[in-house]
This record gives structure tokens, sequence and C-alpha cells, in this order.
């Protein structure tokens, strides 16, 4: 595979991760019983944040700069509604006298959906943008790829090494599309 080709290829599973992450992210907002979040919190340690910040931004074309710092701008809005619906729903959630997690109030329920709609509307935006920055990527020539083959095969490197760490007795998935969460 090319290094364009690899580049192209990262992008199609970083655009397939903010889905992941935006199914979960509904799971979280509409307070279904999940036994146990784990989502990242670092927006570069996000699947699709750390292929922005590790491959995208370091596109440096005169006309690729404007679109990158849009992308930027759309993924930061989108995490800091992500983080008010985590706060709500995970970091100040209630307890019964008995322990267990209260439901969200109504009150609660009506932010979250408005919180939820409006990380849809940038993921939408985002797709779009994504989209656009493909066939902008399409449309290089394969040299101007050359510089990413390090990084690209540092970060293989990188996963692999993880995988080999990873327990794999204790690896389950829950949610949609099996995103983000540790079922334990």
């Amino acid at each position: 595979m090319t290094d364009k080709e690899q580049f192209i290829h990262n992008l199609h599973q970083a655009r397939i991760n903010e889905v992941r992450w935006l199914g979960a992210v509904k799971l979280l907002s509409s307070d279904m019983p999940v036994k146990a979040y784990s989502f990242e919190l670092n927006l570069v340690d996000i699947d699709f944040g750390k292929w922005f910040y590790a491959e995208a931004s370091l596109i440096t074309a005169i006309n690729s700069i404007g679109i990158i710092d849009e992308m930027e701008n759309i993924l930061t809005s989108m995490h800091k509604k992500f983080m008010d619906i985590y706060q709500v729903c995970v970091l100040h959630r209630k307890k019964n006298f008995m322990g267990k997690t209260k439901a969200l109030t109504l009150l609660e329920k009506n932010v979250m959906l408005s919180d939820y709609q409006e990380v849809v509307i940038l993921s939408d935006k985002f797709q779009k943008i994504l989209r656009r920055f493909e066939r902008m990527m399409q449309a290089k020539p394969e040299d101007e790829f050359s510089m990413f083959a390090y990084v690209v095969k540092n970060e293989d490197l990188k996963e692999e090494s993880k995988k080999e760490v990873v327990d794999k007795d204790n690896l389950s998935t829950a949610g949609a599309r099996g995103a983000y969460f540790n079922g334990s």
C-alpha cells in the first residue's frame, strides 16, 4: 500500500471511529443502563483525535490549512458538548440511599437531548469536511505523502506493541457498534 493509500485508509478509519464514538455518546446521553463508562476524556486520546493530531494536522499545504483549522474547531466544539454530557451523566450523577445510581431527571434528560443533538449536528459537519478533505487528498500527487511514511509506520508499531500487552480474556464491548465500553 502506498503512503497516499495508507493516509486515505486511515482517514476512512477516522470517519468510522467518529461514528462509533457518536453512537456511544448517544447511549450515554439517553441514560441507557450501561455498567461501566470508559470514554477517553482527552480529545487527543480518542481514536479520531489521534488520527487528526498525528496525521491530518501534518498537512501544511496552503489550500489545506483552512480545512484543517475548520476540522479542529468542530472537533473541539464536539468534545466540549460531549464533556457537558459526560459531567451530567457520569461525574455528577446522584446516588440513592442504597448506593444505586439515580435515573436522570426530566430536566437533565432534556438538557442531554439538546446537547446530543448539537453533537450530532457538529458530527454531520465534521463528516462533510472529512469527505471534502478526502477529495483534496485524492487529488494530491503521491510524492506529497512521503512525509507520512514515518508517522504511519511509527503509529503501526505503537499499536502492535499495545495489542501484545492487552489481556484478551478481559475484553468485551457493548453499546452502539461495540463502541468504547468495556463491559464489566
